[in-house]
């Protein structure tokens, strides 16, 4: 018997000593894809062949319909198609064969680079750190991290849901612009620009906008609906959904709306075609908060390897059939109340945006502009790309609090003059 206790008595004794080496061991990384830049240099259907710029190195790359194929400077998806000699950064494997060229599946494809240009780095979110202007994303085995301020930029990808840093999370596929990294350990940079590949459902204390519906993309107590027109995958340029408004009440209003959006696209393939465009892109967002529903109608037109981006917005009212402007909502002072927060958000932007100074500088609203109301209650003024700043700074965006704002009428009785300017009290 006592053979027995002392033999229990060695075994817990060894458990104990074994028991804090179990608990530090690390949890094992899943392998990172590979980073390839170079050119296509032969596809098909189902694959691609592409080459360093040396010559150094061929892969023949697996495209499946898990493979995020985007826009370098816009983030939008594309199509794989006609591309052969196209510049390319491509993320794969980390498996590829032994053979030659040596064979692997691609992660993500990023295309249409201009010259001298950063094209986005694909990531996976491992580890996300809330702060107080945002978030901090850790990638790459821990060697980076990537900080996304409340301001940064964010877009979604083949989905028409608003998105916020609330759909980050761990394990969320991301698309990151960002400078030259800091020399740290890890490594350190900020984003100006992020799409979100995968989105997490936001958690429900996050910032992110609820998610839109199927296949409405409006609340059902709203006066109208908003549903999907697929345009036909028949070999043409023209890709994506078109929103198309239905009322039961006073349809003859929303017909027009939808006759803006199919002028807006007839004039998206005029240009195409005289541009000589390799594919037109349309897409849809929706924003509800209080009584404004949003609808953003995005068109990408990429031409080589450069794309345009133009925004055209619908700001309209859940009950009454109205289409708000910028005056019914932020009063008759709106215009200047907007280029004072455009300027002062130009001046505090953070590091690594840039806006031009040469002919096309930002020099103020001075007609209706295109603008949403977002699920803040911000009105949200959108520029189309390259208006007022490089590509890589994508549609820039300027929020303007509602609430904020305070339009008061003062009797002329109330107010006197004084070198001929009217004061008020």
């Amino acid at each position: 018997m006592k053979k027995v206790r002392s033999m229990a008595v060695a075994l817990v004794f060894l458990l104990m000593q074994v028991a804090p080496v179990l608990a530090a061991a690390p949890m094992e990384a899943s392998p990172l894809p590979l980073r390839m830049s170079g050119k296509i240099m032969n596809e098909d259907a189902h694959s691609i062949l592409v080459q360093t710029y040396k010559g150094d190195q061929q892969v023949i790359l697996n495209i499946s319909d898990d493979t995020y194929i985007a826009d370098a400077v816009t983030g939008s998806p594309l199509m794989l198609k006609d591309r052969v000699g196209d510049d390319v950064v491509a993320y794969y494997g980390p498996i590829e064969t032994k053979s030659m060229p040596a064979k692997s599946n691609a992660v993500a494809i990023i295309c249409s680079i201009p010259q001298d240009f950063g094209a986005p780095f694909y990531a996976k979110a491992e580890a996300v750190e809330s702060t107080a202007k945002g978030i901090k994303v850790t990638t790459d085995g821990g060697d980076m991290i990537v900080t996304l301020n409340s301001d940064t930029p964010l877009s979604p990808f083949k989905t028409k849901n608003i998105v916020a840093l609330g759909n980050i999370g761990v394990g969320t596929d991301l698309l990151l612009w960002y400078g030259p990294a800091a020399l740290s350990y890890p490594a350190q940079a900020t984003a100006t620009k992020a799409v979100i590949l995968s989105p997490n459902e936001p958690a429900v204390s996050g910032t992110a906008a609820p998610a839109t519906t199927t296949p409405s993309t409006v609340a059902p107590d709203t006066s109208f609906t908003v549903t999907d027109k697929p345009l036909p995958e028949d070999g043409g340029i023209v890709k994506g959904n078109l929103p198309v408004f239905t009322s039961t009440t006073n349809q003859p209003f929303y017909d027009k709306l939808n006759e803006q959006v199919s002028k807006i696209c007839e004039e998206a393939l005029k240009t195409a075609t005289a541009d000589q465009s390799t594919e037109v892109y349309f897409s849809y967002d929706t924003a509800t908060f209080d009584h404004y529903t949003s609808v953003m109608l995005h068109t990408s037109i990429s031409a080589g390897n450069t794309g345009s981006d133009v925004v055209n917005t619908f700001v309209l009212d859940n009950k009454t059939d109205k289409q708000y402007t910028l005056v019914d909502i932020l009063g008759p002072n709106a215009y200047k109340i907007a280029n004072d927060y455009i300027h002062d958000q130009m001046v505090a932007a953070p590091e690594g945006a840039s806006y031009f100074t040469d002919e096309s500088a930002f020099r103020g609203i001075k007609s209706e502009p295109n603008f949403y109301v977002d699920a803040n209650g911000n009105a949200v003024i959108i520029f189309d790309k390259y208006s007022i700043a490089p590509g890589v700074m994508g549609t820039p965006t300027f929020a303007i609090p509602i609430a904020s704002i305070i339009n008061q009428e003062v009797p002329t009785a109330q107010t006197y003059m004084k070198e001929d300017i009217r004061m008020v009290p």
